[in-house]
């Protein structure tokens, strides 16, 4: 398991500045999330690159793919919420440990909590599993 930080490349798209702060898009508001660092709150967007809980279950490979396919489409599409928007990079199951990189997804959620939203992309369902274990106990 790994954690690589935010590829803020693939945040690209259209710009339309004649519609002001209304034509904004996602590529030109998101920053990368340094949980090291006081940042305001908004909305954490990390990715899940893991194929170990779908060939468990003899799904279709391909999850993997899914964090950077799905910032790219999203890219360009409008935000129109005041709350900053941030990319926290990609936990990465490269050792079919997913044990391992469901903590490792668990902890960055977690360090972003409560003050953030979280938002995972990708994987399979084990990313409900990480989430749950992040929320800390009340």
């Amino acid at each position: 398991m790994k954690h690589l930080p935010a590829d803020m490349t693939v945040w690209q798209g259209r710009i339309d500045p004649e519609d002001g702060e209304r034509g904004l898009r996602l590529h030109q508001t998101i920053s990368a999330y340094d949980n090291s660092v006081e940042q305001p709150p908004g909305v954490v967007i990390y990715g899940f690159a893991c194929d170990e809980g779908v060939a468990r279950n003899q799904g279709r490979l391909g999850a993997a793919l899914a964090p950077e396919a799905l910032r790219q489409a999203l890219a360009n599409l409008a935000w129109h919420n005041s709350h900053p928007l941030y990319d926290g990079g990609t936990v990465v199951c490269d050792d079919s440990d997913l044990v391992l990189a469901q903590q490792g997804l668990s902890q960055q959620i977690h360090r972003s909590l409560p003050k953030h939203r979280v938002l995972t992309l990708g994987g399979g369902h084990e990313t409900a599993w990480a989430s749950f274990q992040a929320y800390p106990v009340i």
